[in-house]
Order: structure tokens, then sequence, then C-alpha cells
């Protein structure tokens, strides 16, 4: 993101005199940054590297500068390897967690230049970090890491390689700083919803388990269009905060010798040791949320097909209530029993109701049902072929897996589910003597008609009040991030013409998860004219190289400009590497 300032930009390139000076050594080695002397067009100074097994320590720049800034940070990837991005954890002093930076590949173009259009010569590009207040405050950075080995062994730990290059400081004259202000108090671009799997904190183990952890996967979404986060509690019984009802994501169900990847490792160990430490980090997430002005909305995530976890994750199903209770397990057609639990039983519908109750203890903001990955939710269970012959003197089995009168009837039991998940709230707001009701939501598959055959009857829920926001994401054959969603016009006017008129609200989930500057504004704008008020965004790439304008997608008014401009190419600030 390049702003217009009326003052001339400050290069601050003596990267050597980073403290602790005894974390910066001229001599390569381990546990340090190595400082590098290097030219550019326009100055020299000293940048600082770290390699693949540096496992570099955080080290502090102090500009001393006063009064607001726009904050760059001069990153580079075109040496040796000049197709490899880059990410680079940076805050203030004073900042409660670090935010993360990336440099796409490679470095020595902006968007949409083929890689081997080099006229240009090396690149150092500036990354956008933040517009600040930097009185009495300095920079500190962090090499990325994962700690996939026990602490004290030698070697083994993943870290990336970086190129700190300078500081780049555009300070504010006080009519902008008045600008910034004031578009920071606007409610009207406080339009996008994030969607954060609890992982993030435990998957890539970049550090030991701390609050600060937790809070450095927040803080980018700070004085950005972020109104909500999405955050998951619940994954079929396993709970990322502290249960009393559920399991916990413990070792004790895994064998530590067949992990399927990784990060799963990782994430266990990183629980443990929150639990070791009593540190609950859904609480941590609840508080910081609210301290950075975001709305939070606890998740109920219904696993891979309710409760079942497939290979070669099985032993994540090691007594389970999946594993417990095989006699509310879904049927098929044909009569073999299938891997998910099933909504016509309603001994499932309570568990999940208490388990989604027990998050409420927390002050979260509204609860969220995700019911857009890994359906169906019902099937052909006993109590539904019962149900249906005794009513209408048909056997379901004799019709047409898409008969209407049948996928009618047997959406009633989510819709029981959703009405008992409503009243329970009810309760709970009341006991709380909460001022506002939890606001209920559900993310959902792409079309009215995909939603019912999988038992989700959403004509319903908004008749009847039940579900406050839809977050139709795409259709359930389309799981993964890189699909695109929302291509056709009238699927999106489907949506709005369902909604508006309603008091549910709508938004659509944006897909691919990652994509170019101009891709993010194109879509959301096309969304926009379309009626849809709301953007959201699974997984949410907050750290992206991308993130800048993510961060600000809800400013209507600047997209149109941008569009109307005949979408120009983002300008791209750079230095060039001279030697």
């Amino acid at each position: 993101m390049t702003f217009k300032r009326s003052q001339t930009p400050i290069y601050l390139a003596d990267l050597d005199r980073c403290q602790p000076q005894s974390a910066v050594s001229r001599e390569p080695r381990r546990y340090a940054w190595h400082p590098v002397n290097y030219a550019t067009s326009q100055f020299a100074g000293t940048l600082l590297f770290a390699g693949e097994e540096s496992e570099a320590p955080s080290v502090t720049y102090t500009p001393q500068a006063d009064g607001w800034h726009d904050i760059y940070i001069g990153m580079f990837n075109g040496a040796a390897r000049p197709y490899l991005s880059q990410r680079l954890p940076v805050k203030l002093t004073n900042d409660p967690g670090f935010s993360e930076l990336t440099l796409p590949t490679p470095s020595n173009r902006p968007w949409g230049v083929p890689p081997d259009d080099l006229d240009h010569g090396l690149r150092i590009n500036d990354v956008f970090f933040k517009t600040a207040d930097l009185t009495g405050h300095g920079l500190t950075f962090a090499q990325p890491r994962q700690l996939v080995v026990p602490p004290g062994q030698e070697r083994g730990n993943r870290c990336e390689t970086l190129w700190i290059m300078y500081i780049k400081l555009v300070p504010l004259s006080d009519e902008e700083v008045e600008t910034l202000m004031a578009d920071r108090r606007r409610p009207d671009t406080k339009r996008l919803f994030a969607y954060n799997d609890s992982w993030c904190f435990g998957w890539g183990r970049e550090a030991p388990a701390s609050a600060e952890l937790v809070r450095s996967h927040l803080e980018p979404y700070r004085h950005s269009d972020f109104a909500r986060i999405y955050f998951d509690g619940v994954h079929g019984d396993l709970c990322s905060y502290f249960t009393k009802i559920g399991r916990m994501w413990t070792d004790d169900f895994f064998r530590p010798e067949d992990h399927v990847r990784t990060g799963d490792r990782l994430f266990v160990e990183t629980w443990s040791e929150y639990v070791a430490k009593g540190i609950d980090p859904f609480q941590v997430a609840v508080d910081f949320s609210h301290e950075i002005g975001l709305e939070f909305h606890a998740c109920c995530r219904l696993g891979w097909g309710l409760f079942y976890w497939p290979p070669h994750w099985e032993a994540v199903n090691r007594d389970s209530f999946w594993s417990r209770h095989p006699e509310w397990r879904s049927v098929h057609r044909d009569g073999r029993l299938g891997s998910a639990m099933s909504f016509a039983f309603p001994e499932v519908r309570r568990f999940l109701l208490d388990l989604i109750c027990e998050m409420a203890q927390y002050p979260i903001d509204g609860v969220s049902i995700l019911f857009n990955r890994q359906p169906p939710w019902v099937d052909y269970e006993a109590p539904l072929l019962e149900g249906f012959r005794a009513k209408y003197g048909k056997d379901p089995l004799d019709l047409d897996d898409r008969d209407p009168c049948w996928l009618a009837y047997r959406s009633t039991v989510v819709t029981t589910f959703m009405q008992d998940l409503r009243q329970d709230l009810e309760n709970i707001a009341k006991e709380q003597k909460r001022s506002e009701p939890f606001e209920i939501s559900a993310w959902v598959m792409g079309s009215l008609e995909e939603n019912l055959y999988y038992g989700l009857d959403l004509i319903t829920w908004i008749d009847r009040g039940l579900v406050d926001t839809l977050i139709p994401y795409t259709s359930a054959e389309k799981l993964f991030s890189w699909q695109t969603a929302w291509e056709n016009p009238q699927d999106v006017q489907n949506w709005v013409s369902l909604t508006q008129s309603t008091p549910c609200n709508l938004a659509l989930n944006v897909m691919p998860r990652e994509m170019s500057p101009g891709q993010y504004r194109r879509k959301a704008h096309a969304l926009y004219t379309a009626g849809v008020d709301h953007l959201a965004f699974w997984d949410t790439p907050i750290s992206g190289a991308a993130a800048p304008v993510l961060k600000r997608l809800g400013h209507q008014d600047e997209i149109a400009a941008w569009m109307t401009a005949g979408d120009p190419q983002d300008p791209t600030n750079f230095t060039t590497l001279k030697e």
C-alpha cells in the first residue's frame, strides 16, 4: 500500500546498530544476524541477513523519530535464490504482538510482470508495515522459524532466509494525521469478516506457547476494515478452550510416532504447553479481539463429516464421542453405516449444543456453525425413515434421493437443532444479563438446492429468525482455497434476493484465498455492485503479500474510484540495488 504524502521519505540503512549487539555478528554464526554492506542507486547502507539455520533472535532498531509516520521495510529476495518469497515478523516495541510482512517472488518485479523481465535490475521493495506514532518506540524484527526439534538440540529447526535492507519512514503532516484518524473512525468500512481455525498459533510453532503468540495472530486486524473474527472453538468434540465436556488438543490420544504432518505434532505439543502453563488461548483471543475492536464469534466446526476424522488421522477418533456411540452414526441409502454422526439423533444435537453453550460462557459476541465442509449432516437414518413413512405413507427408499418432500422432511432435524440453539443462547443471555443477544451465524454451501440436499433448509431458518448472518462458502465439491467462487452473477443475485428485506445479514466468502491486489479489488467491486454488503474470508490471509489492500477492502469508495480510473497497476516503490 502506497500513500501520497506531502513530506520526503527518510531511509534508515544502518541496521548493524540493532540491539542487542550480541545478536549481530560480522562473522557469520548461528544465533545471530549477519550485517552486510551494500549500495543502492540512492544511498549506501548495512543490511541484516539470516539464513536457514541461523535461528537469529529478535533485534530492535530505535529510529529516534517522533510523531506519525508511514513505516515501510525494505525487503529483498533477489540474491542466490531469486524466486524465494520472504516473511518478516515485525512490531513496534509497544505492540502486544508481531505482525507479519510478506514479500512475494521475486522482489525484482511488480505484480503481473513476467519473472524473466529483469530490465530494472535487482529491486529492494518497500513493504508497508503500518502508520503509527513512533515517539519513544523502536522496531523489533524476528526471523521466522518452526520449532520442530526439542529445546537444546543443535540442528533441525526450520528457519526462513531474510534480507532486511532498510527502514523507510514517511512523516505525516498534522492534516494527514487528522485524515487518518477520521478514516479509522468510519463505521461504514467495517464490513469484512475473517475466519481463523485456531490452529495458527500451534501449527507453525514459531515460538513457545504464550499469550503474545495468540495476540500476534490477531494484531494485524487492528485498524483494518475487519469487523468480526470467526474463531474455532469446537472441532467435532475437540475444543480449543479449556473444556469440561469435550476433549482438548493434548497428546493423550495421539501416538507420537504416527502424526500425519509435522504441523499436527507441533500443534498438539503447543496446546499441551498452553495447558501446562495454565494459559487458555481462547480466553486470550476473546479479550484481545475486543481490545482491538473486533467482534468475536465462536465457531463450531463439525469436523470431517460430523466428529469423524478420516485416514490418516484415525488416532484422533480414539476415545471420542464418535467412537463411543456408533449407534448414532449416519446410514446410507443402501443400508451401509456411514462415517459421520447424524443430526437425526437428539443425543448428537444435544452434545453439540452443550459444547456451544460452554463456549458461550466466555464473553463472546456470537456463535457460528460451520456447515460448509464435509456434509451430509443427515442421510437415511431409521428415525427419519420411520417418521416419513408415518407422516406421508411413502417409503423414502422408493423415492428419488432429491425428492423435494423427502428433502424438506429430512431437513427438519437440523432446523430443530437451530431452534434449540436459539433458545439455549437466549436463556444464557438472560442468565448473564447481556445487553445484546448472542448472534447466530452459519457458514453454508453455495446454493439453496445444495444446502437443502445436505439437510439445511435456509428459507425456513430465515423465516423463523433462526440465523442472523448467512455466509455462503462455495460448493461442497470445491473445498479448497485455490478454487474460485461467485463467477456467475446469478449465483450472487440469488443470495441477495433471499436475504434482502429480511433481518438476516449476508456475507459471501471470497475465493480463491490469496489473490493479487487487483484481483481482490475487482472481486470486491463485483460483489458490492451486486448488492452484497459484507465479505468473508476463510483462513484469512491477513499477512499475505496483498494484505495492505485486503485490510482496506471495506472502503467501497476507494475501490469504485480505482475501477473508474481503469483498474490501474498499483505503484511499486523500490530501490535499485547496485552493489
